[in-house]
């Protein structure tokens, strides 16, 4: 069977129907993965640069961390080791003579990670301390413990008066320990 004129001009004419949609198709195509990879491109020039002014901010932190970090060697100097904690009791006991009060009881606080619930360095330790005394000596005794070598901070204290001129007087204080972490390593690239 063979194809006459106007056949074969209607099978050419298809067949360039089907080749331009075919390439309008393809040109569509690769026009939406062009559009995509240049979104794609945009947020990752977005990142890029957000990540370039992170690394433009280091030396900053860098100069912040060991100005803190010599901050903290300076302020854990005058807080007590775990040995002295240990052995608050008898400094207490010198302070108290040296006040010339009357120690009635001591009273040890649990220890504790501080006011926030975070992981710290430093741990809370507090006493109770119950004293008699006239008000100069219990006021020398408290002063002794805010002037102490190494820090003990007075929390709160309360005065009564007592039998024969003497002032009963309840006190909570407190102080901390350091335990420095292991220190990070940072990984070169």
């Amino acid at each position: 069977m063979e194809l006459d004129e106007k056949h074969k001009l209607i099978i050419a004419g298809v067949i360039g129907v089907l080749v331009v949609g075919a390439m309008l198709y393809l040109t569509y195509s690769a026009y939406q993965q062009k559009q995509a990879a240049e979104q794609e491109i945009v947020k990752y020039q977005d990142r890029l640069r957000k990540a370039r002014d992170r690394i433009k901010e280091i030396p900053a932190l860098r100069q912040r961390e060991f100005e803190l970090s010599t901050a903290v060697n300076e302020y854990v100097k005058i807080l007590p080791t775990s040995g002295e904690v240990n052995k608050l009791y008898d400094t207490i006991n010198d302070l108290k003579d040296e006040a010339g009060v009357q120690l009635l009881s001591y009273r040890v606080g649990r220890a504790s990670g501080g006011r926030r619930k975070m992981s710290s360095n430093f741990q809370m330790h507090t006493r109770d301390l119950k004293l008699v005394g006239d008000f100069f000596s219990i006021a020398k005794f408290i002063n002794l413990i805010e002037r102490y070598k190494r820090f003990m901070r007075v929390e709160s204290f309360d005065m009564k008066p007592s039998e024969g001129g003497q002032i009963d007087s309840t006190l909570k204080f407190s102080t901390f320990t350091y335990t420095p972490k292991a220190k990070r390593t940072s990984k070169k690239r």
